[in-house]
């Protein structure tokens, strides 16, 4: 593995909570891809913790809509709790933090 690699992952913590670690950016949101279908098949609730998310960018706040979207088409909820302040400036700068979410704890 090289010093440049960028790597996001989501591991299972207790029931439905998961959490997020790594870098969630446009080089890395492609990796995320087919864990939303797992996740909404574990359960009605699903918890994703972000505070193992090192730097986030714009690409993250899509991946997030598109779960959020997906969780909702298959008559799930999903919440992000302990979100980094980098991911809630590009939420409140994108007019998104209303929409999304997002719980601080």
């Amino acid at each position: 593995m090289s010093e440049n690699h960028q790597d996001i992952r989501v591991e299972r913590m207790e029931n439905n909570h998961y959490l997020l670690t790594g870098i969630l950016s446009f080089d890395t949101v492609s990796q995320l891809e087919d864990d939303i279908e797992t996740l909404t098949k574990q359960g009605m609730e699903i918890v994703l913790d972000l505070s193992g998310i090192l730097r986030v960018d714009s690409a993250g706040i899509v991946v997030l809509l598109e779960w959020m979207k997906h969780a909702r088409k298959s008559g799930k909820q999903v919440f992000f709790t302990n979100i980094p302040q980098q991911l809630l400036d590009i939420a409140r700068v994108s007019d998104l933090d209303g929409i999304l979410p997002l719980y601080q704890k």
